[in-house]
């Protein structure tokens, strides 16, 4: 009987530990890796740096605690996994992003399932096709990498996870340099007829109300010196997918903030990096195909307006041809167009600067003539 006695209360111990420890799950705000000046930071098997490494997850990848520290480290979840980080690389606010970008190739069909845990017998939570654009969160030892897409985050096989240099602007002037502002004072003030959302936002230094248009909830607030006049300015996320962020920016002129009137696009500036020796603004979209489809715009600032200076653009290849007397115009997507054009030379302040036709085996080539076009006498 009292054996008995004693397993009952050994089970309803266990039971109890388990109900603490998904209590603590459920109720935890997320965390997120910062690993300062490191990109990645170690995922332990146990609470010790002599411990094995189950990987490595960037900076501002969110993570979930199961419990309290205990001896200098927290017990986290990421998707299904879980693995011991040290306290000195968690923050509960989220650091700026070191994700890098990379593209989904699946060799053995055109698609690959987006899973909660790193094991192919967990639940799938989607599908991720091949060319969709990812930021790779993390990598395990055991062949599972961690990607978001879009707001969705889970595992895919490493090897269907392909960076590519084509996904991201591959000027070596380029920098990103914002730097998110936490709890920015942001309240919904109305919704414009296309039901995007209509925000105001209260400047941190000067208490200047804000006004901006944005597809996002919760859109992300930053500072950025985008005038290079050496004062902070206001940028703000107004759309973001799966690879293309869009921004707007209020520059600080010493007494408040001015919205920037972009010209020659339809557009909110788009991934944009700075070039701070050339004193321009650089954006770019991946379009599709792997990146192989994207448009560059480089601009250049007169007084608080940003004016485009030059833009590639690749597309597929449409042939135009006319059959039965009808004119038909037909996709080639094996076939690739790239041209750049001058915007900056007076009366010629569209001309055509470089275009080539190419088959996508030759890509990787003639990108590199593009950006070498398009940066021509600005280095």
């Amino acid at each position: 009987m009292k054996k008995i006695q004693r397993l009952i209360a050994l089970l309803l111990a266990a039971m109890l530990l388990c109900i603490t420890v998904v209590a603590v799950a459920e109720g935890a705000a997320p965390m997120y890796i910062d690993g300062k000046n490191a990109r990645k930071v170690h995922l332990r098997q146990e609470p010790s740096t002599k411990s094995k490494s189950l990987g490595l997850f960037y900076t501002g990848t969110p993570v979930l605690p199961l419990a309290s520290p205990a001896e200098g480290w927290f017990q986290v979840q990421i998707g299904d996994e879980t693995g011991y980080v040290s306290a000195t690389y968690l923050n509960t606010k989220r650091p700026e992003s070191k994700a890098p970008v990379a593209v989904m190739s699946n060799p053995n069909s055109n698609w690959a399932h987006l899973r909660q845990g790193a094991s192919r017998q967990s639940q799938s939570i989607g599908r991720l096709y091949n060319d969709n654009i990812v930021y790779v969160l993390g990598e395990l030892n055991s062949g599972w990498t961690y990607v978001q897409s879009g707001d969705q985050m889970g595992f895919v096989v490493s090897s269907f996870v392909k960076t590519n240099a084509a996904t991201t602007p591959s000027s070596p002037a380029a920098t990103d340099s914002k730097r998110v502002i936490t709890d920015p004072k942001l309240q919904l003030a109305g919704v414009t007829p296309q039901s995007q959302m209509i925000y105001a936002l209260t400047a941190p230094t000067n208490g200047q109300v804000l006004y901006f248009v944005s597809e996002v909830k919760n859109p992300a607030v930053y500072w950025d010196d985008v005038n290079f006049d050496g004062k902070d300015d206001l940028v703000v996320t107004t759309a973001t997918g799966a690879s293309n962020q869009m921004f707007a920016f209020f520059i600080f002129n010493g007494a408040g903030y001015t919205p920037v009137q972009i010209s020659g696009v339809n557009y909110d500036l788009c991934n944009y990096q700075l070039v701070p020796k050339q004193q321009m603004v650089v954006t770019y979209a991946n379009n599709g195909s792997a990146g192989a489809c994207h448009e560059y715009v480089l601009f250049r600032w007169e007084g608080a307006s940003l004016k485009v200076a030059r833009r590639a653009v690749s597309d597929v290849l449409v042939d135009h041809y006319t059959q039965n007397g009808l004119s038909i115009a037909a996709t080639n997507d094996k076939m690739f167009k790239i041209t750049v054009t001058d915007h900056m030379s007076g009366f010629f302040s569209d001309s055509v600067i470089f275009q080539t036709i190419v088959s996508n085996t030759e890509l990787n080539t003639a990108m590199a003539q593009e950006q070498a076009a398009l940066w021509k006498g600005l280095k």
